[in-house]
């Protein structure tokens, strides 16, 4: 008999291992025992040994409710009547009452996949792979694990795959310089192309303080900037003393109402510095400036600047090796984790895909999206494919994107067979 409070506690891998694998065999026994579970959850099976008989919760989780002896067998063809009032069931209805209890060991089946995701995620720092419970090719992706990862770069550092690119430097000749820092060598300096100017040679102004940009012409938007100060003196023209220097970038598309889009705190700063940093948003405008403030120096240098637009992400495909189930399954039901970059649509910009025959064939699953697991910032997507027109026992999945959008693919919870 397995009985369990559905709350796995912080522990160390064996340890996490073993609660996970005593919640999902009680879930597979039906929370099985002569005394009811405690705590209970809406929707909850009880297989109460004592009584003999299979009993659920009540949506509202006030009361059990009796389902009929376990020694009973399920409903077989010959339970239907053509009609009228016979059998339990009638073969000119829709079988309609029978849904409450689909949905409950569906309802199990998310809760012990919510369960595990929010485990997987905790304990990144330790490799998860292989089958948990129910649960096979289970893989918190701690190591470069996968055996396909087409059009994707595995993160070691946080243990995921994804398709983001690099941002792309907009061509420096492209759109009109602006800006206020016309002495020395002028706005057209700093984007000249040369990353190693004297102060004689740089965009400069006799202040603090100094603006410089482009006019693009039309809505372009700028993922990323580069920025750099004379090879002397960087972007200040005192020569000595602790120098700091904060970065704003601003967006406009009239070239005279401005929008933050980037702003740095002070940054240390010595001779021939330069500073980078990613533009968030996703926010297009025609005009960009980059306002450089100084804290010494009487003259602020700008030997040149370089605005980046977002890379475009290529479509990936990521699939593992395979796992030996038993033969005869006839759906898939799987639960992995993404964290999008960009906006994205389940079905559309991201699919799976499930196979019985080792990667042969493929069915494609429905998806659904179950939603952020706690404060992990990753969604849970639950998969389920028919793939009763598949024969053999090597489980496998490919998960995909599509129309170039670009995702984080953080955890696969794993995958259950359904006879």
């Amino acid at each position: 008999m397995a009985q369990h409070d559905m709350n796995v506690a912080d522990g160390s891998g064996a340890v996490v291992r073993s609660d996970l694998n005593g919640a999902l065999e009680a879930l597979a026994t039906c929370q099985m025992g002569a005394s009811a579970p405690s705590p209970t959850w809406p929707l909850m099976w009880w297989g109460d040994t004592g009584n003999g008989v299979l009993k659920q919760r009540n949506v509202s989780n006030t009361a059990w409710i009796d389902h009929g002896s376990v020694a009973e067998r399920l409903l077989r063809a010959g339970d239907i009547a053509d009609g009228g009032s016979a059998g339990l069931l009638r073969a000119d209805g829709d079988g309609s009452g029978l849904v409450g209890i689909l949905a409950g060991d569906q309802v199990a089946r998310d809760m012990a996949a919510s369960a595990l995701a929010w485990q997987m995620a905790q304990s990144d720092a330790t490799a998860l792979a292989g089958p948990v419970g129910l649960f096979k090719l289970a893989d918190n992706f701690q190591s470069n694990s996968l055996a396909t990862s087409l059009g994707a770069t595995y993160d070691d550092a946080n243990g995921w795959y994804s398709n983001e690119a690099s941002p792309v430097l907009i061509p420096q000749g492209a759109g009109t310089p602006i800006g206020d820092m016309t002495s020395n060598g002028g706005l057209a300096a700093a984007f000249d192309g040369d990353t190693s100017e004297t102060e004689a040679n740089c965009a400069a102004i006799a202040s603090a303080t100094g603006k410089i940009g482009k006019n693009y012409g039309s809505a372009t938007e700028v993922a990323y900037f580069k920025v750099w100060g004379s090879n002397a003196y960087g972007f200040s023209s005192a020569i000595s003393g602790t120098k700091t220097a904060t970065f704003v970038v601003e967006g406009s598309n009239d070239g005279s109402s401005w929008t933050s889009v980037y702003s740095s705190g002070p940054q240390i700063v010595g001779n021939n510095p330069s500073f980078e940093a990613a533009v968030p948003g996703g926010a297009s405008y025609a005009y960009y400036r980059l306002t450089v403030s100084v804290s010494a120096g009487t003259t602020t240098f700008v030997g040149e600047l370089q605005f980046f637009e977002p890379g475009t992400p290529n479509n990936m495909t990521l699939r593992p090796f395979p796992a030996t189930i038993s033969p005869g399954t006839q759906n898939i039901l799987a639960y992995f984790m993404v964290e999008a970059v960009d906006s994205i649509t389940v079905g559309t910009d991201l699919l799976a895909k499930l196979s019985i025959d080792g990667g042969s064939t493929f069915s494609t699953a429905a998806l659904e999206d179950l939603g952020v697991v706690g404060s992990t910032g990753a969604n849970l997507i639950r998969a389920l494919a028919d793939v009763s027109g598949q024969s053999g026992a090597s489980m496998s999945y490919s998960v995909e994107t599509a129309n170039n959008k670009a995702l984080r693919y953080t955890e696969f919870v794993g995958e259950v067979e359904l006879y």
